[in-house]
């Protein structure tokens, strides 16, 4: 008889971090469900989170160390691997600088300990230059959320009356927060969905407001400036808890209705509506900006502007709004307050508020950095990346240039599961663990909770 058992654990293929339940026949995964004694997901998880067994064995997964020859990809020893890129690594810093060799994070290894242990790696071998996919999703809305509430808030839509989606797509992405929307859709919630397509999220929406890309700030603009002409604005939390209102009111006096209808697209009926359902709601108003608004030259505005209706409205902090989450106190493993950076990392002069906040270096100048070797004017080779779960010639603006600046290194690492276009630009590719393979511990700061993801 084949040996079964059932492993309890919490997906990582997204940051949502659902419970899971991971059927294992005679040492092979067979099938996931949702855990239905977790209180996030209650049982439900989406397509991502199923999909590991249709990959997880697949022969096309990386299994050997390979280092890149003349005559293509050979198989070598992880100990010889890891002496030879740690010998690479010295050579390259002894001859160009600290600065010349970093880490770079995908989000497939997801958000906490693992994005951690790469910064510590960065301050260990001591470069300034920390880099991941996110110089083009979520620093944007990351800075945006700490400009408006300093933290990472979430909404509360269970408790909601109006739930304002823009840009993102719940069911595909969040699959939790819909159970969380319909819950409070019994108790007689709406929502408004703002995208440029009609999606899974427009389709249970009491509004769907279609807008051109790129506009949203726009809009944005104004239904403040609406809201503001209707004395919609709780003045006695704006006065306590604000600073900038005057100048917000002078700014989006601009934004009327017709100019706003011509660039965005949106009737401005529809714009009467949207302010006459936030009207309805009063202060159980919550708003999400998905990665659709990050996604643009004016990404951190996007999210602040949109995210403002919340704080005018005195949501912030209170049932069905937006609730300030607290972080877990844990032990740091960054090494980020020993390490002092001797050297500017890349992209600090000219996105300073990116550095500040996440202590991140800008991928699109590193490109630049690395075919020029020159930053800001002045000389600044860069000559070494070590880069885990992530594939830029997919994720990075401009993939010639990409391709160009990574085939010019003098060492190239990459680690993950399988092949990828740009695992094939490396010097050597290290086979990576999946989340059913390690252990690790996942903080959910919105539901504050702390659970183990087990190793299968």
């Amino acid at each position: 008889m084949s040996e079964k058992k059932v492993c309890k654990s919490i997906c990582r293929m997204c940051g949502s971090g659902c419970g899971i339940e991971v059927q294992i026949e005679d040492n092979k995964l067979v099938r996931i469900n949702g855990d239905k004694d977790n209180h996030i997901n209650r049982g439900r998880i989406c397509i991502k989170g199923s999909s590991a067994v249709t990959w997880l064995d697949s022969p096309e997964r990386l299994r050997k160390p390979l280092k890149r020859t003349e005559n293509g990809f050979v198989e070598i020893p992880l100990e010889q691997a890891m002496d030879e890129i740690a010998d690479k690594i010295k050579e390259l810093q002894e001859k160009y600088g600290k600065q010349s060799v970093a880490g770079w994070k995908g989000e497939g290894t997801g958000f906490d300990q693992n994005e951690a242990l790469m910064r510590r790696f960065n301050n260990v071998i001591g470069s300034p230059n920390y880099f991941s996919n996110n110089t083009q999703c979520n620093n944007g809305r990351y800075v945006a959320f700490y400009l408006n509430y300093g933290c990472w808030p979430q909404a509360d839509f269970r408790n909601t009356k109006l739930a304002l989606f823009w840009g993102t797509n719940s069911p595909a992405a969040h699959s939790y927060w819909t159970q969380d929307l319909n819950e409070g859709r019994e108790k007689g919630a709406k929502s408004i969905v703002i995208d440029v397509r009609y999606n899974e999220q427009a389709r249970i929406a009491d509004l769907f407001v279609p807008i051109k890309p790129g506009t949203d700030a726009v809009l944005g603009y104004c239904v403040i400036n609406q809201m503001i002409e209707r004395n919609l604005v709780n003045m006695e939390f704006v006065e306590k808890f604000t600073v900038g209102f005057d100048e917000l009111k002078e700014y989006a006096k601009q934004f009327t209705k017709e100019f706003t209808s011509r660039i965005t697209g949106v009737e401005e009926a529809v714009i009467d509506q949207m302010v006459d359902m936030i009207e309805e709601a009063g202060d159980q108003v919550c708003s999400w900006p998905g990665t659709g608004l990050e996604h643009q030259r004016n990404g951190v505005s996007n999210s602040r502007i949109t995210s403002l209706i919340d704080c005018l409205v005195g949501a912030v902090d209170q049932k069905g709004g937006m609730l300030l989450t607290e972080n877990h106190k844990r032990n740091d493993l960054t090494l980020n307050d020993e390490f002092v950076r001797e050297l500017e990392p890349i992209g600090r002069s000219k996105y300073p508020i990116i550095d500040y906040f996440k202590r991140e270096s800008h991928t699109l100048m590193l490109m630049d950095t690395i075919l020029t070797g020159k930053y800001e004017g002045r000389d600044y080779p860069f000559k070494g990346l070590i880069m885990t779960a992530a594939d830029p010639m997919f994720t990075e603006a401009n993939t010639s240039k990409t391709k160009k600046a990574l085939s010019s290194l003098e060492l190239f690492v990459v680690k993950d599961v399988m092949m990828t276009e740009t695992a094939k630009l490396a010097h050597y590719i290290i086979p990576a663990a999946s989340n059913f393979e390690r252990d690790e511990i996942y903080f959910n700061g919105i539901e504050q909770s702390c659970y183990l993801a087990a190793k299968c």
